[in-house]
């Protein structure tokens, strides 16, 4: 006798790289429903484990970012078109243009995919829009995992930020969605329009969508999980002397919030708190000379390890930014036991309680982020207290739990 989870079509899902840990595709694989993943690189460690080697590793290529264990390669769709992208946008100075035909590529082997197998296209964001106007107008279900907010509306924010504070224009400008107005951009917003379904990561994504005029309806929201065996929970207090000490994690842009963070750091001064940031890649150089605080510390690249560390030292985790389709390192930093201040615009408000679990604050508010940072100067127990009950709050989002709500998503849309 069939089960109602076998008389479900299955999905070909399409992403690049290792995007979410491959969770999304996983979480198919394991109720029997993933009929393929289409993707540019995948590593076949079920079947040839020496690719883990650390020969390897010291060269390079480290298999476990391509792979995850429960998703057989068997189940893998390659696509050469879309490697070669990846690989020329990695070489070459031109990665906008390598990155926008990998995703073309990718769409539209999933389209191949999806109508050979007579398949429900389950697409990532950036890799839907060729695949879903033709599924469009064949009329065939379209099922969208949001990774972002919508990027029309993520458009109209940094558009406004750029008035607002036209120092930032670096980083502002350096956003996918200030890039010019064309073919490639009208795709990216047409995505959820098209999509008969669609899920994200948190409810400011939501909020997005339906800014946009997204039916509701069509919309659910299931929060990352996180892996605990990476970020474990600490077990005393951090010292209490000095200054506040305050940790960032990410990219040192203005979508992370940085000049409203700055200013609140001024407004404290030096003997109010200290702030290290953890991060890689861009840089907004002149908006970090434009304050050229002295109680702020920049850490290139540094492992998790290190970051875990400086996690269990710190009193608060910072991150009060302008948009976030989820920001991990809100859960991470509450698996071990540090309390997050950060915005509403991220999925802070899914995860834990204001003022119980740590702070949200409206974005653009130095004021708030200050006055916060003050007022627990002199009350550092109560911040250890409310990370220790974030410690636990955070345990019941693990990525099990992401799973079976990616799986509930599409039995309930693919019906």
């Amino acid at each position: 006798m069939m089960s109602a989870t076998q008389s479900i079509v299955p999905a070909v899902s399409v992403l690049a790289g290792g995007r979410d840990y491959f969770q999304v595709p996983l979480a198919l694989a394991e109720r029997d429903l993933l009929s393929t993943l289409v993707t540019d690189s995948y590593a076949p460690v079920d079947r040839f484990p020496s690719l883990e080697s650390d020969w390897l590793k010291k060269r390079g290529w480290d298999a476990s970012k391509r792979f995850v264990s429960g998703l057989s390669s068997r189940l893998v769709t390659t696509d050469a078109r879309a490697s070669w992208w990846s690989l020329y946008g990695r070489i070459s100075r031109n990665f906008p243009e390598a990155n926008r035909r990998k995703d073309q590529a990718l769409s539209l082997r999933a389209l191949k995919e999806t109508l050979r197998r007579n398949a429900i296209l389950f697409a990532y964001s950036y890799y839907a829009g060729p695949a879903f106007v033709e599924l469009a107008r064949l009329n065939q279900p379209r099922l969208l995992f949001q990774v972002h907010p919508h990027p029309g509306y993520l458009r109209d924010l940094f558009t406004e930020e750029l008035e607002r504070v036209p120092s930032a224009r670096a980083s502002l400008m350096f956003e996918h969605e200030m890039g010019p107005w064309d073919r490639n951009m009208e795709s990216l917003c047409q995505e959820a329009s098209l999509a008969t379904g669609i899920v994200g990561a948190s409810s400011f994504t939501a909020t997005s969508l339906k800014a946009k005029g997204v039916s509701a309806e069509h919309i659910r929201v299931v929060p990352y999980g996180v892996d605990f065996t990476h970020y474990p929970v600490r077990t005393s207090a951090p010292l209490s002397e000095g200054p506040l000490k305050l940790v960032f994690v990410g990219s040192l842009i203005q979508r992370k919030g940085l000049s409203y963070l700055l200013e609140a750091l001024k407004t404290l001064g030096p003997r109010g708190a200290h702030l290290t940031c953890c991060t890689r890649g861009f840089m907004d150089d002149a908006l970090l000379r434009e304050y050229a605080l002295p109680n702020v510390e920049i850490r290139r690249n540094p492992p998790r390890s290190e970051v875990v560390k400086l996690m269990w030292e710190s009193d608060l985790l910072v991150l009060p930014s302008l948009a976030e389709g989820f920001a991990h390192v809100i859960a991470e930093a509450m698996a071990t036991g540090l309390p997050v201040l950060t915005t509403n615009h991220t999925a802070g408000p899914d995860l834990f309680q204001d003022r119980r679990h740590g702070f949200i604050v409206p974005i653009r508010d130095a004021a708030a982020i200050s006055k916060i940072l003050e007022e627990f100067l002199k009350r550092r127990e109560e911040l250890f207290e409310m990370g220790r009950e974030g410690a636990a709050m955070i345990r019941k989002f693990d990525w099990p739990h992401f799973r079976s709500g990616i799986a509930s998503f599409f039995e309930e849309f693919s019906a």
